[in-house]
């Protein structure tokens, strides 16, 4: 009897949807999106979406549960063992995402790490190839540990439960247990394995090694047509001073050389046309 008065309101709710749609003049094909959404959340969630299950859980067993779906990837994290993981798992968030919807797009900076429980999702480059196909585990992993851009696009294929974790509570957790510092030595020590280099200590991060080759594609490609100095870099900090000084002597040039009729000598009419 609950089972039928809580499917009685679900379908109100999603007729209540679909009504909105029409009055909004929604795409057809849109609008048959959004209802196979509710159908499908229906389906394996009986309407009621991850996160909100879990957020009825006392934490213990919200923590158990979450490890379950997908403790062993996110084990791969440095320094989360134990009591740390554990805690982890209280910050990750569950959704459930419809097919064609994008985790993260090439050129946006990495804040969420996602965590494929179920489902299937593929990372596409910025022609829309399709590199590589996932069904399990981390996706975005060695962007979001070295705080990078994604170079590629990840987008899914078919209805999939999907944990994130955001960086910030990545950082609270580990900032709890005292094991900040550590994490980010390990960072910096092992940046090249994050990157996608394997070895026999530290298997991580699938997606990289395409992450890698489409980069170095896009920058070769680049180069011929223009060049980026890094904002951190040596160079872009000569260049600002080397502006600065040419801007202040022009400030001071001019009005001198008004002022006093300045004769002009073949150094200074070099400076002048820099």
């Amino acid at each position: 009897a609950n089972l039928d008065v809580t499917s009685t309101l679900y379908a109100l709710k999603r007729e209540k949807v679909k009504q909105w749609c029409l009055r909004s003049s929604l795409p057809g094909k849109l609008a048959t999106q959004i209802a196979d959404y509710y159908d499908k959340l229906w389906a394996q969630q009986k309407g009621v979406k991850g996160t909100q299950v879990l957020a009825m859980l006392p934490e213990n067993l919200r923590s158990r549960v979450v490890l379950e779906l997908c403790g062993e990837a996110v084990s791969q994290i440095p320094c989360c063992r134990g009591r740390v993981l554990e805690d982890l798992a209280l910050s990750l968030k569950l959704d459930l995402y419809a097919p064609e919807s994008y985790l993260f797009r090439a050129g946006e900076c990495a804040e969420r790490l996602f965590v494929v429980a179920a489902g299937g999702v593929a990372l596409e480059d910025d022609e829309g190839a399709v590199l590589l196909k996932m069904d399990k585990g981390l996706v975005g992993e060695a962007e979001f540990l070295l705080r990078r851009i994604h170079e590629v696009a990840c987008i899914s294929t078919d209805y999939a439960q999907i944990f994130d974790l955001r960086y910030g509570d990545l950082v609270k957790v580990l900032r709890a247990h005292g094991k900040w510092d550590e994490f980010r030595a390990h960072c910096v020590a092992h940046e090249n394995t994050i990157k996608g280099s394997r070895d026999d200590d530290h298997p991580m991060l699938r997606a990289t090694e395409f992450d890698n080759q489409r980069a170095e594609k896009r920058r070769s490609r680049d180069v011929s047509i223009k060049y980026v100095a890094h904002p951190a870099s040596r160079f872009k900090r000569l260049w600002v001073v080397a502006c600065l000084g040419l801007s202040l002597y022009s400030l001071v040039s001019a009005p001198f050389g008004v002022g006093f009729g300045r004769r002009y000598s073949r150094t200074t009419c070099a400076m002048d046309a820099i």
